[in-house]
């Protein structure tokens, strides 16, 4: 009697679970080959050269523009595995944890698929050997190319304003060119590149994914497979198991009288 009352029950949620509409997938940089890290020019005619340390292991991504003579810059380099992924992608968006510093406007760049510097290494990436990274030492006033840009191995995927300065808020970015970027992989590795336009040396930091109390980068996509109407009708299956639940509930009924 328990059994068929039980079942009858499990039918049912498995039926309404089955006609239930999909989650995004989300995607962080901790998953499979995904990476993170943050690299820096700091110091060229100083003794705080950071151009050959690398910041794979640490918990956040400082990305800072700095308009002011031998500028102080640092970008973050960013890979997301999509190998168990298949697109096309109705929508897509770069989920990023704000830990610190000053919200402020940043650019997001995404690497051209297949170029051989999709396979940067966390552990070692700097800013001297980053992939498509311009190392040049421009600056003064108004520099907004020079050492704070990428070179054609990226292409633009939007310029995004600043966002909530709550630490631990979201600061999601989704663009119909970044769209466009995640759906052209063909490798199941995409690669972006951010940046900040160049200020007095402000910068904003955020999670990266050694962060144990703020979620990794994350890029959320939309799959069109999975996707379903505002209001679908019940599948001829979904009835079916429907039906099933409620003859089990009724059989129980009819042993009780």
């Amino acid at each position: 009697m328990r059994l068929a009352t039980t079942l009858g029950l499990c039918v049912i949620a498995a039926a309404i679970a089955a006609n239930a509409n999909a989650g995004p997938i989300t995607i962080d940089t901790n998953f499979g080959a995904g990476a993170d890290a943050q690299i820096s020019r700091r110091g060229i005619f100083t003794s705080f050269d950071e151009r050959n340390t690398n910041y794979g292991s640490i918990d956040s991504l400082n990305i800072r523009g700095d308009a002011n003579f031998n500028p102080w810059h640092r970008k973050a380099y960013l890979r997301f595995d999509l190998s168990a992924t298949t697109a096309p992608f109705t929508a897509a968006s770069l989920d990023l944890t704000f830990i610190g510093g000053i919200p402020l406007t940043i650019e997001i760049f995404g690497m051209a698929d297949g170029n051989s510097g999709e396979n940067w290494s966390e552990s070692s990436i700097t800013w001297e050997n980053a992939p498509g990274n311009n190392r040049t030492a421009s600056g003064g006033s108004g520099d907004s190319t020079g050492s704070n840009s990428f070179y054609s191995e990226f292409s633009s995927l939007g310029t995004f304003g600043p966002q909530s300065s709550t630490v631990g808020s979201t600061h999601s970015y989704s663009s119909t060119a970044l769209l466009n970027f995640v759906n052209s992989d063909t490798n199941g590795a995409v690669t972006f590149g951010i940046r900040a336009i160049p200020t007095s040396g402000t910068s904003i930091t955020f999670a990266s994914g050694e962060n144990t109390q703020y979620s990794a980068p994350t890029l959320r996509l939309t799959d069109s497979s999975v996707e379903a109407p505002p209001t679908p009708a019940p599948a001829p299956a979904t009835l079916a198991l429907f039906g099933l639940g409620l003859a089990g509930l009724g059989w129980k009924r009819r042993k009780q009288a």
